[in-house]
């Protein structure tokens, strides 16, 4: 609700700043890339935004809405204290403040629902970087849990999964890559393809720039997040900025900006 405020301001004050309110583009990052993603599928109405830019999206949490909703149901006592309105009526008079408490106190979730009646159609950028699980693998769950988690009891397809990487890999690295394929890469593929495949104008972007100046750690390779300063051209500038990395952030600038001013015609 706050990002579609903001983008209510936004519509109805940028003219005072010399802006054109028939040319918002929305983009974020990881998480904010997330947020793009949900206003693509769930627009305001009337529509406030005219492209979107998605860097490094991620799979979202995943939950079980049915099991959710009868917990949330149950916590707010609406099948006990109301016989003559349905949950739905229950829930929706509810008060924040009690729907709130039962999300946290019960770790509630709810994965959207994509009911293909609604989506966004403006022009898309989206991508990914190269190694987006470097940073991550220090806190996920070992290799065999994250398979579990993707594919069940599925052995056949865990095992299939498995060869698709080098067998003489540390269990971080492979931590690694399937976090970079399973939360960002796929998921960006499968987000590109549907918009295409409805007429939407999509580019795709696939960032491999690694500069070891820029390491957070040993291998870190190009890792989630490490477009970003160049992007926004916030690069240290010291002697070890590199002139290579000052090409790339003003031919990203360049490519970020004229998407933005002329969607249709894309990044350049």
């Amino acid at each position: 609700m706050d990002q579609r405020k903001a983008l209510s301001w936004v519509n109805k004050n940028i003219k005072a700043f010399g802006g054109d309110p028939s040319k918002v583009t929305i983009f974020g990052e990881s998480a904010g890339g997330w947020s793009v993603k949900q206003l693509l599928i769930n627009p305001p109405s009337p529509p406030q935004f005219h492209a979107a830019i998605l860097q490094s999206q991620a799979f979202g949490p995943q939950a079980d809405n049915e099991k959710s909703w009868d917990t949330l149901v149950e916590e707010l006592n609406c099948n006990k204290s109301n016989t003559t309105s349905s949950d739905l009526e229950c829930v929706a008079n509810a008060k924040v403040d009690s729907i709130r408490s039962a999300l946290q106190s019960r770790g509630l979730a709810f994965t959207p629902v994509f009911d293909n009646s609604t989506n966004g159609p403006v022009p898309i950028l989206i991508g990914t970087n190269a190694d987006e699980g470097t940073l991550l693998a220090s806190v996920m769950p070992p290799p065999e849990l994250l398979l579990d988690g993707i594919f069940g009891n599925d052995t056949a397809s865990k095992r299939l999964a498995r060869s698709a990487y080098p067998a003489d890999v540390t269990d971080d690295e492979l931590k690694s890559l399937i976090t970079t394929d399973y939360t960002y890469t796929c998921t960006t593929s499968m987000i590109a393809r549907t918009a295409a495949s409805t007429g939407q104008r999509v580019w795709r972007y696939y960032f491999n720039a690694s500069f070891p100046n820029n390491q957070p750690f040993p291998e870190a390779g190009v890792w989630h997040t490490s477009e970003i300063p160049l992007v926004f051209g916030t690069y240290n500038e010291d002697n070890r900025t590199t002139a290579e990395q000052r090409r790339l952030s003003r031919t990203m600038q360049q490519a970020w900006g004229d998407f933005a001013k002329s969607p249709e015609l894309g990044p350049g």
